[in-house]
């Protein structure tokens, strides 16, 4: 009997019947055996950590304000030159540095619209903001 003779006697059987099967199996030793156990799937590598620099804030009078982006002119290029949040809250809603502190930047120069050129702050997960902020290149030296 094959498989398919053997589940069509079966079904036949009146509900609650109890029946003792043997099975033989019959192996081809000619065709390979998958292997039990598949082999992991590898974890995939780890992002590389990226490259960041630190600048030091190096205003001495005052702090070193973040600023953030607020559009592109006809060019393509970012007007950045609000303070964050705005040019008109108060110092103690700014995020500012103080002479000294290491700010952690990307590595390469954002240059704005009107010449001046700011290192974008590396905050990947936005502690301190919900945009990208910026920092002055004139306030700052590479630490």
């Amino acid at each position: 009997m094959n498989s398919n003779e053997i589940l069509a006697f079966l079904s036949r059987l009146p509900t609650g019947t109890i029946v003792n099967v043997n099975v033989v199996l019959v192996v081809d030793q000619s065709a390979p055996l998958p292997d039990p156990v598949p082999d992991p799937v590898p974890d995939p590598k780890p992002e590389p950590a990226p490259i960041i620099k630190y600048v030091k804030a190096i205003k001495e009078e005052g702090k070193v304000n973040a600023f953030m982006q607020r559009g592109v002119n006809a060019k393509g290029i970012p007007i950045i030159d609000t303070i964050y949040p705005s040019n008109s809250s108060p110092v103690t809603q700014r995020i500012q540095f103080s002479f000294g502190d290491l700010i952690p930047v990307w590595p390469s120069i954002v240059k704005a619209d009107g010449g001046s050129e700011f290192y974008k702050i590396y905050d990947p997960v936005k502690k301190m903001a919900t945009v990208d902020l910026y920092v002055n290149l004139s306030h700052v030296a590479l630490e």
